[in-house]
């Protein structure tokens, strides 16, 4: 049996707020899905995702399609997260509050 797990709402909450706060996705919101751009619907997608509570979250390349303020915001976002987080990119990034680990 399936069962679905909820994220406590004041944690859900917060999370929602903080991409609503960022002028982006506010912009994004109010633009047909399909009319945005790579970047934006990057950002619509994770946001969805990362609305649900995980212990790990695994992401493949999440900054692609994303300019540095969208990577700066989404940096501090899954820093702020509870949980493990293996991101899997081509590039040596180095993100603030996190670990660089190159496995092999």
């Amino acid at each position: 049996m399936i069962k679905k797990l909820r994220m406590p709402l004041d944690q859900s909450e917060e999370l929602f707020i903080k991409f609503l706060r960022f002028n982006n996705f506010k912009q994004a919101l109010e633009t047909r899905f399909c009319e945005c751009s790579m970047g934006m619907k990057k950002l619509l997608t994770l946001a969805l995702g990362l609305l649900y509570p995980a212990q790990i979250i695994l992401l493949d390349e999440p900054f692609l399609h994303l300019d540095q303020e969208n990577q700066d915001f989404l940096s501090e976002l899954l820093s702020s997260l509870h949980a493990s987080i293996i991101v899997a990119s081509p590039e040596n990034k180095s993100l603030k509050g996190f670990e660089y680990k190159c496995l092999s």
